[in-house]
């Protein structure tokens, strides 16, 4: 595969056939995997960690039951959020609002809640895992605090 030729990450939208794909994926040598908007079965999740997968969860981790139950289930050091988008949710808090990345503090705060822990501190440890993943050295400095995320005004100030 094309992966496995150039060693790059693979992220994977497996809606409908999440077990099938976990399954097949032994007999590829990719090294860093994501599944998009894991949602379920939640019978693979001992699997994705013991595989070192990351899942990735965006606006629904805000209001979706289904999403909140994958999240207090996986552990952070197996997180990464995202937007999905440029698309509109109509469930609140979004309320048809175009996601964009001013989403991801949302997101982050609600994973801080469902895992009862400090949102900068998941911020944090989601900012490791997006570095860890994808294998980006050298860019921490203060604008790049994970907790900055909480401030825009503040991180544009301080580029």
């Amino acid at each position: 595969s094309t992966a496995e030729k150039t060693s790059l990450p693979v992220i994977i939208h497996s809606r409908g056939a999440t077990e099938k794909i976990v399954n097949m994926l032994p007999a590829y040598q990719i090294d860093k995997i994501i599944l998009h908007w894991f949602s379920q079965p939640h019978s693979l999740i001992s699997t994705i960690m013991d595989r070192g997968y990351y899942i990735t969860e965006g606006p629904a981790a805000v209001f979706s039951g289904g999403i909140k139950k994958v999240i207090k289930e996986i552990p952070l050091t197996n997180l990464m959020t995202e937007t999905d988008g440029p698309v509109r949710f109509r469930a609140k808090p979004f309320n048809g609002e175009l996601t964009t990345p001013s989403c991801i503090p949302r997101i982050v705060e609600a994973i801080a809640e469902l895992k009862e822990l400090d949102k900068n501190a998941v911020a944090e440890q989601i900012y490791e895992n997006f570095l860890n993943f994808f294998g980006v050295k050298g860019v921490r400095d203060k604008r790049h605090d994970a907790g900055t995320i909480y401030n825009t005004e503040e991180s544009m100030e301080n580029t």
